[in-house]
Protein backbone atom coordinates (compact mmCIF):
# COMPACT_ATOMS: atom_id res chain seq x y z
CA UNK A 1 0.00 0.00 0.00
CA UNK A 2 1.24 3.40 -1.11
CA UNK A 3 1.99 5.47 2.17
CA UNK A 4 0.14 8.45 2.92
CA UNK A 5 0.43 12.04 1.39
CA UNK A 6 2.76 14.46 3.25
CA UNK A 7 1.33 16.94 4.61
CA UNK A 8 2.78 20.53 6.96
CA UNK A 9 2.40 18.54 9.69
CA UNK A 10 4.24 15.22 8.52
CA UNK A 11 7.54 14.40 10.37
CA UNK A 12 10.00 14.18 8.41
CA UNK A 13 13.85 11.75 9.11
CA UNK A 14 16.69 14.14 8.86
CA UNK A 15 19.49 12.47 10.20
CA UNK A 16 22.77 13.77 10.16
CA UNK A 17 21.37 17.27 9.48
CA UNK A 18 21.13 17.16 13.22
CA UNK A 19 24.67 17.77 14.12
CA UNK A 20 24.67 21.69 13.06
CA UNK A 21 22.15 21.87 15.75
CA UNK A 22 24.03 19.80 18.24
CA UNK A 23 27.32 22.09 17.31
CA UNK A 24 25.23 25.64 17.94
CA UNK A 25 24.25 24.73 20.91
CA UNK A 26 27.54 23.44 22.58
CA UNK A 27 28.85 27.18 20.67
CA UNK A 28 26.16 28.21 22.85
CA UNK A 29 26.97 26.50 25.76
CA UNK A 30 30.86 27.49 25.50
CA UNK A 31 29.73 31.29 25.06
CA UNK A 32 27.88 31.03 28.04
CA UNK A 33 31.00 29.73 29.67
CA UNK A 34 29.58 26.35 30.88
CA UNK A 35 31.71 24.24 29.12
CA UNK A 36 34.67 24.91 26.93
CA UNK A 37 35.41 23.09 23.04
CA UNK A 38 38.38 21.49 25.03
CA UNK A 39 36.80 19.68 27.71
CA UNK A 40 37.03 16.08 28.38
CA UNK A 41 33.96 14.43 27.67
CA UNK A 42 34.37 12.25 30.59
CA UNK A 43 33.96 15.18 32.86
CA UNK A 44 31.06 16.75 31.25
CA UNK A 45 28.81 13.29 31.09
CA UNK A 46 26.58 13.00 33.93
CA UNK A 47 27.73 10.37 36.44
CA UNK A 48 25.24 7.36 34.78
CA UNK A 49 27.67 7.28 31.98
CA UNK A 50 30.97 6.83 33.72
CA UNK A 51 30.83 2.77 33.41
CA UNK A 52 31.07 3.49 29.82
CA UNK A 53 33.93 6.05 29.55
CA UNK A 54 36.56 3.73 30.04
CA UNK A 55 35.33 1.23 27.36
CA UNK A 56 33.66 3.51 24.52
CA UNK A 57 37.59 3.96 23.15
CA UNK A 58 39.58 1.01 23.53
CA UNK A 59 42.57 0.54 21.12
CA UNK A 60 44.89 -2.15 20.98
CA UNK A 61 43.98 -2.67 25.42
CA UNK A 62 44.84 0.76 25.35
CA UNK A 63 41.33 3.09 26.77
CA UNK A 64 41.30 6.30 25.68
CA UNK A 65 38.17 7.36 26.89
CA UNK A 66 38.66 9.73 29.16
CA UNK A 67 41.10 11.82 26.40
CA UNK A 68 38.50 12.31 23.93
CA UNK A 69 37.57 16.34 24.33
CA UNK A 70 34.07 18.38 23.02
CA UNK A 71 36.45 19.73 20.01
CA UNK A 72 37.14 16.01 19.14
CA UNK A 73 33.76 14.73 19.33
CA UNK A 74 32.19 17.42 16.78
CA UNK A 75 34.75 17.48 14.53
CA UNK A 76 35.11 13.66 14.11
CA UNK A 77 38.87 13.36 15.31
CA UNK A 78 37.68 11.24 18.91
CA UNK A 79 38.62 8.41 16.82
CA UNK A 80 35.07 6.78 17.77
CA UNK A 81 33.67 3.88 16.23
CA UNK A 82 30.41 4.75 14.72
CA UNK A 83 27.23 2.44 16.40
CA UNK A 84 25.08 3.61 13.10
CA UNK A 85 27.83 2.10 10.46
CA UNK A 86 27.79 -1.37 12.19
CA UNK A 87 26.14 -4.31 10.42
CA UNK A 88 25.03 -5.32 13.88
CA UNK A 89 23.27 -1.93 14.23
CA UNK A 90 21.79 -2.47 11.05
CA UNK A 91 20.39 -6.58 11.98
CA UNK A 92 19.05 -4.60 15.36
CA UNK A 93 17.16 -2.02 12.84
CA UNK A 94 15.60 -4.56 10.60
CA UNK A 95 14.45 -7.11 13.72
CA UNK A 96 12.51 -4.14 15.57
CA UNK A 97 12.21 -1.09 13.35
CA UNK A 98 9.93 0.98 15.39
CA UNK A 99 12.34 0.64 18.56
CA UNK A 100 13.25 3.79 19.74
CA UNK A 101 17.16 4.18 20.92
CA UNK A 102 18.58 5.41 24.47
CA UNK A 103 21.93 7.33 23.95
CA UNK A 104 23.37 4.56 26.46
CA UNK A 105 21.75 1.82 23.70
CA UNK A 106 23.72 3.69 20.67
CA UNK A 107 27.29 4.30 22.71
CA UNK A 108 27.38 0.46 23.91
CA UNK A 109 26.41 -0.53 20.64
CA UNK A 110 29.98 1.69 19.50
CA UNK A 111 31.75 -0.54 22.08
CA UNK A 112 30.60 -4.00 20.96
CA UNK A 113 30.19 -3.53 17.54
CA UNK A 114 33.49 -2.44 16.38
CA UNK A 115 36.76 -0.63 17.42
CA UNK A 116 38.05 2.17 17.52
CA UNK A 117 40.38 4.06 14.37
CA UNK A 118 42.60 5.73 16.13
CA UNK A 119 43.82 7.25 19.70
CA UNK A 120 41.80 11.06 20.06
CA UNK A 121 43.41 13.47 17.95
CA UNK A 122 45.99 11.43 16.36
CA UNK A 123 45.81 8.86 13.37
CA UNK A 124 44.80 10.22 10.08
CA UNK A 125 42.32 12.61 12.53
CA UNK A 126 39.11 12.28 11.37
CA UNK A 127 36.10 9.38 11.38
CA UNK A 128 32.72 10.34 11.19
CA UNK A 129 30.92 9.38 14.20
CA UNK A 130 27.49 9.37 15.05
CA UNK A 131 28.60 8.34 18.81
CA UNK A 132 30.38 11.43 19.09
CA UNK A 133 27.15 13.66 18.48
CA UNK A 134 25.31 11.44 20.70
CA UNK A 135 27.47 11.90 23.68
CA UNK A 136 27.51 15.87 23.21
CA UNK A 137 23.38 15.50 23.19
CA UNK A 138 23.66 13.54 26.49
CA UNK A 139 26.15 16.18 27.59
CA UNK A 140 23.42 19.01 26.54
CA UNK A 141 20.47 17.49 28.32
CA UNK A 142 22.62 17.57 31.43
CA UNK A 143 23.18 20.57 31.94
CA UNK A 144 20.25 21.70 30.54
CA UNK A 145 18.18 19.56 32.85
CA UNK A 146 15.93 19.15 29.75
CA UNK A 147 15.73 16.97 26.49
CA UNK A 148 17.77 18.41 23.90
CA UNK A 149 14.95 19.25 22.02
CA UNK A 150 14.26 21.97 24.13
CA UNK A 151 17.75 23.89 23.28
CA UNK A 152 17.07 23.12 19.52
CA UNK A 153 13.58 24.72 19.50
CA UNK A 154 15.18 28.22 20.59
CA UNK A 155 17.50 27.79 17.97
CA UNK A 156 14.71 27.08 15.50
CA UNK A 157 12.20 29.57 16.57
CA UNK A 158 11.77 32.28 13.31
CA UNK A 159 9.34 34.95 12.53
CA UNK A 160 6.94 34.89 15.56
CA UNK A 161 5.94 30.97 14.90
CA UNK A 162 5.61 31.65 11.24
CA UNK A 163 8.41 28.52 11.02
CA UNK A 164 8.70 26.13 13.89
CA UNK A 165 11.22 23.92 14.01
CA UNK A 166 10.74 20.26 16.84
CA UNK A 167 13.22 18.49 16.90
CA UNK A 168 15.46 15.33 19.13
CA UNK A 169 18.37 13.98 18.38
CA UNK A 170 17.20 10.75 19.49
CA UNK A 171 14.42 10.13 16.79
CA UNK A 172 16.21 12.26 14.26
CA UNK A 173 13.02 13.80 13.31
CA UNK A 174 11.81 17.29 12.21
CA UNK A 175 8.28 18.92 11.84
CA UNK A 176 8.11 22.16 10.84
CA UNK A 177 5.16 24.30 11.25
Amino acid sequence: APSPAATVASPFRIASITKPFTSVVVAQLVGEGRLSFDDRLADLLPGSYADLVPRMHVLDGVSYGERITMRQALTHAGGLFDYAMSPSYGAALFRDPGHAWTPREMIAGAIEWGTPHFPPGEGYGYAYADTGYVLAGVIIEDLEHSETEQRYFCIGKVDAGILTVRFTYRENIIRIF
